[in-house]
């Protein structure tokens, strides 16, 4: 599997993990974020990040702020996991010396924790977290902002992710898109989903 994913990369001049779920998957519970959320707005937070992006900017600095807070409390007590596909992924293009980067709804100071830990943090070139954009997936902004950044086609893009949502914002941004699947068995497959 991963001889294959050496053949997928090789044409793609910078590639975009999503982190949570690709890269780690991080034991937050969002549930109790959302009734958190709600007791400091009176408002539902569901859908969550539709919500959020509806709030005027101070009060979606405030619930970016908590959301933080909680991921990092997660963080701190080591409630999260590896995942050994994306990581595997990640090595390999570490190897290909490809340039990366990270588009994720996590906290900045919550995917840099984990990175450091991890000991991988050095090997990206711009990290994309929920606080860098004003709109959060399935809007591509992160992702549009990482091709002004580096000045790059979207087709010399691959953005690895594994939800539903990083598939949108690569289609609508034109960029090719990997999807990284976690099953419940605890085996791991890859799915190649072209961007038309």
């Amino acid at each position: 599997m991963l001889n294959s994913f050496k053949s997928i990369i090789s044409p793609f001049n910078h590639i975009i993990y999503d982190f949570d779920g690709t890269i780690v998957h991080l034991e937050v519970n969002w549930g109790v974020i959302k009734l958190a959320l709600k007791d400091v707005f009176g408002i539902s937070f569901h859908p969550l990040w539709k919500t959020i992006d509806e709030l005027e900017l101070k009060e979606q600095k405030q619930a970016l702020d908590l959301i933080s807070r909680y991921e990092l409390e997660a963080i701190k007590e080591n409630h999260y996991t590896v995942n050994e596909l994306g990581m595997s992924t990640l090595k390999l293009c570490i190897q290909k010396d490809k340039p990366l980067s990270i588009f994720s709804t996590n906290s900045l100071f919550g995917i840099t924790e984990v990175l450091n830990n991890l000991n991988i943090f050095q090997f990206f070139s711009i990290i994309i977290g929920c606080e860098s954009v004003s709109k959060h997936k399935p809007d591509p902004e992160g992702i549009k902002k990482i091709i002004y950044e580096f000045s790059l086609n979207p087709s010399e893009i691959l953005f690895i992710g594994d939800t539903e949502k990083d598939a949108i914002a690569s289609k609508i941004s034109k960029v090719n898109f990997l999807m990284i699947h976690k099953l419940a068995s605890n085996s791991s497959h890859v799915n190649k989903i072209l961007t038309e």
